[in-house]
C-alpha cells in the first residue's frame, strides 16, 4: 500500500475514548448479568438467604431456570467480549468510519443481547421465531439483530489486526 492509503487508518488502533466505552457498557452489561445470577439463584431455589447478612426472602419469580441461567451468563458473556474488545483495541487499525460502525455494532450487540435475555426469562417469550406474543417478537428481534451486529464487529475485528500486520 502507498503512503496514502495507510494515512485513512488510525496509527494506534480504536481510540481510547472508544475503548473506554467499550469498558464502560462492558462492565455495566457483566453488573445486568451479575443481577441475572440473583434471578437465577431464586428460580432454583424460590429464596434467597445471605445469612447472616440477610435473612431468607422467598419469591416467587417468573421464567424458568433455563432463562434465568441465560440471563446470568448471556449479558456476562458479552460484556467479556466488549473488555476483551477493548483490550486488543490497539492492534485493531480501521478507518475512522469503521471505528464508529465497530463501535456502534458491540454496544448495540452487548444491550440488544442484554434487553433479549432479560425479556425472555421475565415474559418465557424465547424469541426464537417472529410472532406469537409481542414479547416473543421483541425477544426476536433483540437476538437477531444483536446476531448480526456481532458479526459486523468480529469482521471489523479482522479487518483492524489485518491492517496492523499489513502496515505495521
Amino acid at each position: 500500500m502507498n503512503r496514502d492509503m495507510t494515512s485513512t487508518f488510525a496509527l494506534e488502533g480504536i481510540t481510547h475514548r472508544r475503548r473506554a466505552l467499550l469498558v464502560q457498557h462492558g462492565l455495566w452489561v457483566v453488573f445486568f448479568g451479575l443481577i441475572g445470577g440473583i434471578g437465577f439463584a431464586f428460580a432454583i431455589l424460590g429464596h434467597m438467604e445471605l445469612w447472616p447478612v440477610l435473612p431468607r426472602v422467598e419469591w416467587l419469580i417468573p421464567g424458568s431456570e433455563k432463562a434465568w441461567l441465560r440471563a446470568h451468563t448471556g449479558p456476562i458473556t458479552n460484556g467479556l467480549l466488549a473488555l476483551a474488545l477493548a483490550g486488543i483495541g490497539g492492534y485493531l487499525r480501521l478507518t475512522e468510519m469503521q471505528q464508529k460502525v465497530l463501535t456502534a455494532c458491540m454496544l448495540f450487540t452487548l444491550w440488544g443481547n442484554t434487553f433479549g435475555y432479560f425479556n425472555a426469562a421475565i415474559t418465557g417469550g424465547r424469541g426464537t421465531a417472529f410472532g406469537g406474543s409481542l414479547a416473543n417478537s421483541l425477544t426476536y428481534l433483540a437476538f437477531a439483530s444483536a446476531v448480526v451486529t456481532v458479526f459486523v464487529v468480529v469482521v471489523l475485528a479482522l479487518v483492524g489486526v489485518r491492517n496492523h500486520r499489513r502496515l505495521g
